[in-house]
Formats: C-alpha cells, sequence, structure tokens
C-alpha cells in the first residue's frame, strides 16, 4: 500500500486489535513510520481483559476454538436473525456501550457480515501475540487513547503501555467505552488533530 501510495513515511495508527497491528508494523519497518496513533487497544494478550481471573484463559481459548468450527452457523445467526437494537440496548445496559447512536447501529450491522471463523481465528492470533519486548525500542512521537469505561482494552492497560513508550501522550475520556471513536468522536479528533499538528503533520 505504501508504494502503491508513493509514500515514503507516514502515521500510523489503528483502534483495537489495529494498535497491535501498528506496533508490530513498527517492529518491522521503523523507517516508514513518522508517528504512531494507538486508539483504544492492548499491546499484547488482547482476550485477557475479557476473563476476571488469568486461570480462566484456557477454558476461553478452547471456547474460542469449539466456536470456530459452529462459525457457519453462527455465520447464518449473525446475519439473518440478530436484531441490531436489542445487541445495542443490551450492551448500552452491560456497560459495553456509553451512549446507543445511529453510527454505531450502522457499525454493527456491517460487523454482522464478518466471517465468524477468520474472526475468531485473528483473535486467538492475537492473544498470542505481545509487543512487549520491543516497547521500549519505539522512537517515534505516539499518542496512545483510552476510555474510562472500556472493558476490552481498559485503561490500566493504556497507562502500562504510555510508560514503556518514553515520551508518549496519554489521552483518556472517563466516559468512553471501547467504541469511543464513535461515542466522542469530535473530542477524539480533535485530540489526534493536535497532536498531529505538534508533530508537524
Amino acid at each position: 500500500m505504501r508504494d502503491a501510495e508513493g509514500l515514503s513515511s507516514f502515521v500510523l495508527g489503528g483502534w483495537s486489535m489495529g494498535v497491535q497491528l501498528s506496533l508490530e508494523y513498527y517492529r518491522r519497518h521503523r523507517s516508514d513510520v513518522r508517528a504512531l496513533v494507538l486508539i483504544n487497544g492492548p499491546y499484547e494478550r488482547a482476550l485477557a481483559p475479557v476473563v476476571p481471573v488469568p486461570w480462566l484463559e484456557p477454558a476461553l481459548l478452547f471456547t474460542i476454538g469449539l466456536a470456530r468450527h459452529l462459525s457457519p452457523g453462527m455465520n447464518l445467526v449473525s446475519r439473518r436473525l440478530l436484531n441490531l437494537n436489542m445487541v445495542t440496548h443490551g450492551m448500552e445496559l452491560g456497560g459495553l456501550l456509553a451512549k446507543r447512536s445511529d453510527h454505531f447501529v450502522k457499525l454493527l450491522d456491517q460487523f454482522r457480515q464478518v466471517d465468524w471463523g477468520r474472526y475468531l481465528t485473528v483473535m486467538r492470533k492475537l492473544h498470542e501475540h505481545s509487543a512487549a519486548a520491543h516497547l521500549g525500542e519505539v522512537e517515534v512521537p505516539t499518542l496512545i487513547t483510552a476510555g474510562g469505561r472500556d472493558r476490552m482494552a481498559p485503561v490500566a492497560t493504556a497507562e502500562q503501555l504510555h510508560r514503556l513508550i518514553a515520551g508518549s501522550e496519554l489521552f483518556v475520556i472517563p466516559e468512553g467505552t471501547h467504541y469511543m471513536p464513535i461515542e466522542f468522536g469530535e473530542a477524539l479528533v480533535d485530540r489526534i488533530e493536535r497532536f498531529l499538528r505538534a508533530v508537524g503533520e
């Protein structure tokens, strides 16, 4: 993609699993990256926040492996039977979503087209991946964001990432969940724009 766009270097960023992908890309191609924008994502053990205690992780990974074999049925349910309003309402009640919006419903409508077999395979690989050993080697300006109510990438994870990347900046929206880019898009865009101006982008 870099060659196709004629870019010699660029600002690299991602949300959720995109944080690990961005960190891995930086590790492999440092000269390509002028700055990093890491939005609400982990740097290792992506599924760990989902379980309340570490010893449950093997059970979760086993369940994911089993679910992969059931993915054709899961695809059918998500594409044809999933009620988007019920899902968003349930997420709001469960604290996984700060506030419902038309934008989120549209996102969820696209997400239910996911091939669950592939998605669960990616999640398993992300859980096995760790960027921890290389975070001290990050030498470009880095903005890290987090939501105070994010259960998938908790503030504690962002704070640790901030400590491990020297000179990084941390931006937290207390009421934000994992879907902070949709819930508080204007505030997030404003902070990213200020970061980019500061690093000369």
